[in-house]
């Protein structure tokens, strides 16, 4: 809970490369089963993903070039 009484709820969820809103909304599903919420009563969402960077450091995801 914040200074003001409202309730903060974070999660963290593994990335899903194929497609990572699939990811995402599973996250957000348990999120909201967990804290008992309603989408609806959520204010703000902050996302954050590690797509990139696990693409860089395991060398996986497409082949590209820059001209």
């Amino acid at each position: 809970m914040d200074s003001q009484r409202r309730y903060i709820a974070k999660g963290k969820y593994s990335t899903t490369p194929h497609d990572p809103s699939v990811g995402f909304l599973e996250g957000l599903d348990v999120l909201l089963w967990r804290h008992n919420l309603a989408l609806a009563e959520v204010e703000h969402i902050v996302h954050g993903t590690t797509l990139v960077a696990n693409a860089i450091i395991e060398r996986k995801g497409a082949c590209v070039g820059l001209l």
